[in-house]
């Protein structure tokens, strides 16, 4: 017997909802796939955060030390040599001073024996 339009159209709805649980539970079965990726995506995510994290707290801690050490080398000897500096300003400072102290003497002595008349700050 040969079918009607109508009966090829009803056979064909019929496979179609005989073969519509089997799609749909292939969506449903990606959409949990992608819905698990991305929630073991986070947890992975926080997980080595932590981990990474703890690490570098770790690694902080271990470096700490040498940090501050070299911070005090440094410093001690930016200490030393502004101490050196200063010495070096003093002692040019005295030698000023002794090379200096009787210039004025010499000076108002070197001006009376040329004739030049004396300093206008001499005469007091």
């Amino acid at each position: 017997m040969a079918s009607t339009p109508m009966d090829q159209s009803a056979e064909g709805a019929a496979e179609a909802r005989r073969e519509a649980p089997a799609i749909g539970h292939a969506v449903v079965n990606v959409a949990r796939g992608i819905w698990w990726t991305g929630l073991g995506l986070g947890a992975v995510v926080a997980e080595q955060t932590g981990h990474l994290v703890d690490a570098l707290v770790k690694k902080g801690q271990q470096v700490e030390p040498n940090i501050f050490e070299a911070g005090k080398k440094a410093g001690h000897g930016v200490g030393e040599a502004a101490g050196g500096v200063g010495g070096r300003i003093k002692e040019f400072a005295g030698k000023i001073g002794k090379e200096t102290a009787g210039l004025d003497e010499k000076v108002a002595a070197a001006s009376i024996a040329w004739a030049f008349p004396p300093a206008a700050n001499s005469m007091n």
